[in-house]
């Protein structure tokens, strides 16, 4: 059960970390 739940944390990290990442990128653009 923790090794599904490590999972799901890490994989809820990379799609808050790319949704951050796809913000800044399309600020950049505008800039």
């Amino acid at each position: 059960m923790l090794k599904n739940f490590k999972k799901a944390f890490f994989r809820a990290l990379c799609l808050g970390a790319l949704c951050l990442l796809g913000e800044w990128c399309s600020n950049l653009g505008r800039l």
